[in-house]
């Protein structure tokens, strides 16, 4: 909701059509967003578990939620570039579409990240409770506000491309 609701007040705030792009962007950013905080939730599992905090990490445990991070930044990555693809493809600016090549550069490389942090959590899973486990997951997964930087920084650069191109083209 953090990530839809402003978007969704700006988008009006200037427009009262229903673009049907903008919607399924709309769905891909909540999407992608959610994908990238779980990853934040890894990063503090161990000490929430010792608190007996019930986050949805905690319930789910290691190995599903990064996978559910996994799952849910593909999809909304997915939704997002196809939203921005039909809209530059509908308006004639095929040509644009060469800037979607940033945001999938970039959801690649972190996706490769939530699959080596998943790889650690089923290891970890599968283990007996390893101290160097521990401390490779809480490594990786403090990356993450790296990841959720690199990933919203390259959605907002091809927003700025598409709003360039309705003045310059």
């Amino acid at each position: 909701m953090l990530a839809a609701f402003p978007a969704f007040f700006a988008y009006y705030a200037f427009t009262f059509e229903i673009n049907p792009y903008f919607l399924l962007g709309l769905a891909g950013l909540g999407l992608t967003v959610y994908g990238v905080i779980i990853p934040t939730e890894i990063r503090d599992y161990f000490g929430d578990e010792a608190m007996n905090v019930q986050t949805m990490t905690v319930r789910l445990g290691l190995a599903k939620a990064s996978f559910l991070s996994i799952v849910l930044l593909s999809f909304g990555a997915t939704l997002t570039c196809l939203a921005y693809f039909l809209e530059f493809a509908v308006n004639a600016h095929v040509a644009l579409t060469v800037f979607l090549l940033v945001p999938v550069a970039a959801v690649l490389f972190v996706l490769r990240q939530f699959i080596m942090l998943h790889s650690l959590s089923k290891k970890f899973a599968a283990s007996t409770e390893s101290e160097t486990l521990k401390e490779d997951l809480v490594n990786l997964s403090a990356h993450n506000p790296l990841w959720i930087m690199l990933v919203t920084q390259a959605y907002n650069l091809i927003a700025i491309v598409l709003f360039i191109s309705k003045f310059v083209l």
